[in-house]
């Protein structure tokens, strides 16, 4: 159930073609990104849906997810996307980083 309700709000970022006209970031690939995920209808397995864009377009996986991610993040929901696993990271950033000699230092952005 989680996938599935993951996989419907990535394919809405992917898709909200008005957010996509107010964001001036986007160049050709990200475009053909774009319509490929419009052009999925429905994924009867949520896990497929990048997968089937990855394929679609003839890009392999690790970059692919890399290029399909970078263009998402650009959404102006990603931050509700990602929230999820954003709040169960901090803590444990925050207690990794308690954790750390006082010489140590981590740059997490």
């Amino acid at each position: 159930m989680f996938a599935g309700k993951k996989s419907a709000q990535i394919r809405e970022i992917l898709i909200n073609e008005s957010a996509w006209e107010e964001m001036t970031c986007l160049f050709a690939p990200s475009l053909e990104i774009i319509e490929a995920a419009r052009d999925i209808r429905v994924e009867l397995d949520a896990h497929n849906y990048i997968s089937n864009i990855l394929t679609k377009l003839g890009i392999d996986r690790p970059s692919g997810l890399t290029r399909v991610m970078d263009l998402a993040s650009r959404h102006p929901e990603w931050h509700q996307y990602v929230s999820e696993v954003t709040d169960w990271l901090q803590p444990v950033v925050s207690d990794l980083m308690e954790r750390l000699p006082e010489n140590d230092t981590v740059d997490i952005t």
